[in-house]
């Protein structure tokens, strides 16, 4: 897993008071199988703690994940 730092940011959201917004983290798994087993860290207890820091609960947040199968390598 790597962090993609390039393509993490804050996303404002418009009209509100409070401050909110989005955080958008990008991140690249190298190996399928250790996805599949972290895939829902984000809910795990020590995200959980965060979340209660700022006074969020698993509602407010959204995960959507992406995969990108790499072309097979021709040798040709």
């Amino acid at each position: 897993m790597l962090w993609d730092w390039q393509a993490t940011y804050f996303e404002p959201e418009p009209d509100n008071a409070a401050g909110g917004g989005w955080v958008r983290l990008g991140v690249a798994w190298y190996d399928h199988g250790f996805f599949d087993d972290r895939r829902e860290a984000a809910f795990g207890y020590l995200h959980r703690r965060i979340y209660d820091r700022i006074g969020l609960t698993d509602k407010d947040i959204t995960i959507t994940h992406w995969s990108r199968v790499p072309e097979p390598f021709s040798t040709a």
